[in-house]
């Protein structure tokens, strides 16, 4: 049942649109509470209710902030890491290769004639 419950959950995100995503969200609360499972009762009166809007609020433009999430879970790694370093510097260059910067080369133009 828990699996279900999960699979619905992660199938509310599906939704072609904010109506259509509030019906699903809708069944999945009565689907939880009809289940008996507590751990499932508690992250939806303890947590998901709390930000129902917000999850509600994806399907008005479907942007989220999983691209910068990233960035940081990738920027707190190498600080772990990175307690050998000396040279700011370094750290800073690692950071920005590990994050996918890359130095623009600078072009030299010749003057026209």
């Amino acid at each position: 049942m828990a699996w279900l419950l999960k699979e619905e959950f992660a199938a509310i995100y599906d939704a072609p649109e904010r109506n259509e995503a509030e019906r699903r969200l809708q069944v999945w609360k009565d689907h939880v509470m009809i289940s008996g499972i507590g751990e499932f009762i508690r992250t939806w009166q303890r947590t998901l209710g709390a930000w129902e809007e917000q999850i509600l609020n994806y399907f008005d433009d479907r942007v989220t902030n999983a691209f910068s999430e990233g960035i940081t879970n990738q920027i707190k790694v190498i600080k772990r890491c990175a307690y050998d370093f000396r040279n700011p510097m370094r750290y800073r260059s690692k950071v920005l290769l590990a994050c996918g910067h890359r130095r623009q080369r600078e072009v030299n133009h010749r003057p026209s004639r």
